[in-house]
């Protein structure tokens, strides 16, 4: 089993045209226009909280804006095998979801996946197949543009606010950790 930790800003974004190659935490890109401020790891996570149940965290869609997992906070995707769980403006992560190895056959369905605290995905499986799939994310909507206001301010625009694209998995200043698959 192979282990990814990846600890930098990282967009990963599904839509065609030209693969962009990330750039290491700290290094600016010279022909950006962005501030010289970057994405940062944030303190208020440590010590993080034991992690909540998703039914105890997650009881209503909210009325407007992403739902969020608050810094200090650990939610736990422990939700029946099969189930779709279905978050129509997106997920906010500032404080830690938890994906563990038990869950089977789970499709989270969203527009915009944003990890500013931690994204944990853990498997068990030592192949991967149709049989024993653990968890699918599955990008929706049709907004043209996304965008998020990150947490650690003086980011991407003026008025604060970063553009993610049409759909996307955003990894700002957070941490990705993903069980995976040897070739």
């Amino acid at each position: 089993m192979m282990k990814l930790f990846v600890p930098l800003a990282l967009v990963l974004v599904c839509k065609k045209g030209p693969v962009v190659e990330a750039l290491p935490y700290g290094v600016k890109d010279p022909v950006s226009s962005m501030n010289e401020t970057y994405f940062t790891p944030l303190s208020c996570n440590s010590p993080m909280s034991a992690c909540k149940s998703w039914a105890t965290w997650f009881t209503a869609q909210p009325t407007s804006g992403m739902a969020t997992i608050p810094c200090g906070t650990c939610v736990k995707l422990d939700v029946a095998d099969g189930s779709t769980v279905t978050l129509l403006n997106g997920l906010n992560v500032i404080g830690k979801l938890d994906v563990p190895a038990t869950v089977s056959n789970v499709t989270v369905a969203l527009p915009l996946l944003l990890v500013q605290g931690e994204l944990a995905v853990t498997t068990s499986q030592t192949v991967i197949s149709p049989q024993n799939r653990g968890l699918t994310v599955k990008m929706t909507g049709t907004n043209p543009a996304l965008a998020f206001t990150p947490t650690t301010t003086g980011i991407c625009t003026t008025t604060g606010t970063c553009t993610a694209g049409k759909k996307g998995i955003v990894v700002a200043g957070g941490k990705l950790t993903v069980d995976g698959w040897l070739d």
